[in-house]
């Protein structure tokens, strides 16, 4: 679902731009995420003590890591930017190729 709103918003974006997309209209999706980096890391170091909760730190942790997803999803996608007319349909090309590719191979080997 947040591929869609992304793709919904860059497109927004690039017809502002006279149907251009750029790399600079993926720095909000960074703002969005860089605020949580800190604060999970902060969470972890403060609750990573022998008197709380073994939960407290894997939520802080959690925190950390979806900052870190949010913040590198920008810069990661950006060599997609050119392609937003088709980008819906090569990420589901990608994505079914990744998933039924390792198990073609698998009735062969179970029939041996």
């Amino acid at each position: 679902m947040s591929e869609l709103s992304t793709i919904s918003r860059l497109k927004k974006l690039a017809d502002k731009n006279g149907g251009v997309g750029k790399p600079e209209m993926r720095i909000p999706a960074l703002f969005f995420g860089s605020f949580f980096v800190p604060v999970g890391l902060f969470w972890y170091g403060w609750s990573a003590q022998a008197k709380l909760h073994w939960i407290m730190p894997i939520i802080g942790s959690g925190i950390f890591g979806f900052g870190m997803m949010t913040t590198l999803y920008a810069p990661f996608t950006v060599p997609q930017t050119p392609f937003l007319t088709y980008l819906r349909i090569a990420s589901q090309l990608c994505s079914t190729l990744s998933i039924h590719s390792p198990s073609q191979p698998a009735p062969l080997l179970l029939h041996l």
